[in-house]
């Protein structure tokens, strides 16, 4: 038997006037839902209902958030007891000037909208490990950030065994995963770090275009990518947000665990000493 509590969360974020083309939303509250308790794991329907609390509609970018609906990637955290469950699924590196209007919905003011994971690609029953975890009271938070586009600009630990030897992680060509979505560039499984890249990596430039061709912002450097990922692989990092711009909003915990500020970092460095 695995007894749930599903927890609420109410995303109170600093909102700032973001130099970037995407900010983060205070406005924003998110309700979980599942079923008290499950004998079978095949069961288990997690519904998340995120809340637009303010008096203006918000675009929500879903990709990486609990109302993604396509990617397996982290919606929610789960324990049992004090000890964390182990995710299996994904994480990704998004070209954002390559997602298309259905990566993101709008919560029009006082709305609600509801993503339900139970299909089996995004099922938190699959992408989570409770048989290894055993029987018992488990509790689901939900993932609480958000990238929002900011209209006036016109914006976990990792599974991984990290002792592993390098020789057993892959860098790949395949789409392992399926999640080789609209502007999907990378991804990494955590559960066995190993790096799969889609078709966008291969259109990236070399580091060197940096002095003539390209910016640090555009954030289309193959190394860069690479880096990104290999921080999830390596290091556990999240995808907190998106965008050379949007990641100096952060908070400087938030910076350090996310993939993208080490991309954007590196690749700075570069432009500023060797260009």
């Amino acid at each position: 038997m695995f007894a749930l509590t599903a927890a609420a969360a109410t995303l109170g974020l600093a909102s700032t006037a973001a130099a970037g083309p995407f900010r983060r939303s205070p406005t924003l509250s998110i309700d979980v839902s599942a079923p008290e308790s499950v004998k079978s794991l095949n069961d288990l329907s997690v519904v998340a209902t995120v809340t637009n609390t303010g008096s203006e509609a918000v675009k929500v970018l879903k990709a990486g958030s609990v109302l993604d609906d396509k990617l397996p990637t982290r919606s929610f955290f789960v324990k049992k007891g004090d000890s964390k469950v182990d995710f299996s699924g994904v994480k990704v590196t998004l070209a954002m000037d390559k997602l298309g209007e259905d990566n993101y919905v709008t919560i029009q003011p006082g709305s609600s909208v509801n993503a339900t994971h139970d299909s089996y690609a995004i099922a938190v029953s699959s992408l989570y490990n409770f048989e290894g975890a055993g029987e018992g009271d488990f509790s689901i938070e939900p993932v609480t950030w958000f990238q929002v586009p900011d209209i006036a600009a016109n914006k976990v630990k990792s599974i991984g065994d990290f002792s592993k030897d390098d020789d057993s992680r892959t860098l790949n060509c395949s789409d392992e995963a399926n999640a080789c979505e609209q502007g999907v560039i990378a991804y990494t499984i955590i559960s066995t770090t190993n790096v799969y890249f889609c078709d966008i990596f291969y259109d990236e430039v070399e580091t060197e275009q940096l002095c003539s061709g390209t910016t640090v912002d555009e954030r289309n450097i193959r190394g860069g990518t690479v880096l990104h990922e290999l921080t999830h692989a390596l290091k556990g990092t999240e995808d907190v947000g998106y965008g050379c711009q949007e990641n100096q909003q952060l908070s400087d915990s938030e910076k350090i665990s996310n993939a993208d500020n080490f991309n954007c970092f590196s690749t700075q460095v570069y432009s500023d000493t060797q260009c």
